[in-house]
């Protein structure tokens, strides 16, 4: 049994003391992403099992929790989140940050419960408070599964907690092969087309296992972005799909969590499109899009070190690190200075590329090509198809090029503009 989560989301724990929440917690999660009611409580008096600070370590652990989904961290509740206001809040700070929910329950039987609480020395509650929290137990497990506003409810018993496996790094990364996608731009039908063509099924999966890797720009200019962003969201929420956010990507993200950016270079037209679906759809899909999208990271390194995949670029030195300015690199390219009218200088990093017949093939998207071509070891897969040129993917690793073309021109495209 494998219990998938996505990249960020507060994972609720739900069980009376003694069920081994926390032991199960610290076994699957660091200890820095998992929040304990019980570590409150110690941090506030001293003393983990004091009952006589809950009020204050209550506030100490919603205030810990809302910081960490503030900065978009996976982040594990552990108390025993047994009666229905407990979780109320627990979820009110989840949805405010926009990050989906998903509750653990521990079906551990009472005996059980109260023997583990009683080998617990320091921090045991006494049988008539595990009876109590058995009791209670029983009702969250016939209310969790009505609850509309959970992503997830994974109900475990004892044999499960110690079989069960937890996956939040997406097991696509070892897939066989790899079939890189360029810069789709809100182009529904051509993406269908161009996946058809590859062998995907309707629903994205393929018969041999391969993999979509798609570069980034998913959405603006084209003529159904949510669409695209819906279809995305659903393969990578399966772990049929890879992708690294492009420069649009990032702004959208900014966007649906309440950031300040100029709707412009198309993103106004996706925002229009957003606003035209109904309001649980379009919340719906916001929330996916931040919990599945917005955390993905800005490159990756596949296939043994032999394929790379980044929106604008990336050099060799730059493979398997991070920072602000690799961020920068991999959504807009080699920006060295800009011109008078405020627009970028691109370098072409991929032509002073050394020794890439011996690194990794390198494929990337950002700016529009007529035609694909390699060089250095490089490969720019966007075909700029909202413009009315093509949709281009690499089947790796037998390095071939499957494209189709624009249904029509939905952009107009500038020379000194934003790709």
């Amino acid at each position: 049994m494998t219990l998938s989560f996505p990249p960020v989301c507060l994972i609720v724990l739900c069980g009376a003391s003694g069920s081994g929440k926390s032991t199960w917690a610290l076994r699957h999660f660091r200890a820095s992403q998992v929040v304990s009611s019980d570590s409150c409580r110690e941090m506030v008096v001293d003393n983990a099992a004091s009952q006589s600070a809950n009020d204050d370590a209550f506030a100490l652990f919603h205030q810990w929790i809302a910081l960490r989904l503030k900065n978009r961290r996976l982040t594990v509740a552990d108390s025993t989140a047994l009666k229905p206001s407990a979780r109320d809040r627990l979820i009110a700070l989840a949805h405010a940050a926009r990050v989906p929910v998903h509750v653990v329950a521990f079906d551990v039987p009472l005996d059980e419960a109260i023997r583990r609480d009683a080998e617990r020395t320091e921090r045991s509650v006494g049988e008539r408070v595990v009876t109590r929290h058995r009791a209670t137990l029983e009702q969250a497990l016939r209310e969790l599964p009505r609850d509309t506003r959970l992503a997830g409810i994974h109900i475990l018993t004892p044999e499960q907690m110690d079989s069960a496996t937890v996956q939040t790094t997406p097991g696509a990364l070892t897939a066989p092969a790899f079939d890189v996608i360029g810069d789709v731009h809100g182009c529904l039908s051509e993406l269908q087309t161009l996946l058809e063509k590859l062998g995907y099924s309707a629903e994205g999966t393929h018969p041999t296992g391969r993999v979509p890797v798609f570069v980034g720009d998913l959405a603006d200019r084209g003529p159904d972005s949510p669409g695209v962003l819906r279809f995305v969201c659903d393969l990578v929420a399966k772990d049929l799909a890879l992708f690294v956010p492009g420069n649009h990507d990032d702004k959208l993200f900014r966007m649906l969590q309440g950031g300040k950016v100029q709707r412009t270079h198309g993103l106004d037209l996706t925002e229009e499109q957003l606003l035209g679906m109904p309001e649980k759809d379009r919340e719906h899909l916001t929330l996916d899009i931040l919990a599945y999208l917005a955390p993905q990271p800005v490159h990756l390194v596949l296939a043994n070190g032999t394929l790379a995949v980044a929106h604008a670029g990336i050099r060799d030195d730059m493979l398997g690190q991070s920072s602000d300015f690799i961020t920068r690199f991999t959504r807009f390219g080699d920006v060295r200075g800009f011109e008078a009218s405020g627009m970028p200088i691109r370098h072409d990093w991929a032509t002073d590329r050394e020794n890439g017949e011996v690194g990794a093939l390198i494929c990337y998207g950002h700016t529009p090509q007529d035609e694909i071509r390699f060089v250095n070891n490089t490969v720019n897969l966007d075909g700029g198809c909202v413009f009315g040129g093509f949709l281009a993917a690499l089947r790796f690793p037998e390095r071939e090029l499957v494209t189709t073309p624009a249904e029509r021109a939905y952009a107009q495209k500038r020379v000194h503009s934003e790709a």
